[in-house]
């Protein structure tokens, strides 16, 4: 379950980020008059960096789950 709705919000926030670096890089753009990076270079970036940013929060995630639950069976072993 937790991981389900981690994938869910983890996808929306990711698709989120990568719709506002591109405008971001469009506006500039707009706002220079001419293009500040390569329209290649604004689409890898931004599927590159929320995607990077996507595997290392599921990390994160990941490992926070598996020590919370080694301190839980630590504490069923050793009750205070």
């Amino acid at each position: 379950m937790r991981k389900s709705i981690f994938w869910i919000f983890g996808i929306i926030q990711s698709l989120s980020l990568a719709f506002i670096i591109f405008l971001i890089f469009d506006s500039l753009s707009v706002i220079k008059g001419e293009r500040v990076i390569g329209l290649d270079a604004q689409i890898v970036l931004s599927i590159i960096f929320p995607l990077f940013l996507l595997i290392v929060e599921f990390i994160i995630f990941t490992n926070a789950g598996t020590q919370a639950e080694a301190a839980g069976k630590s504490r069923e072993k050793n009750p205070a």
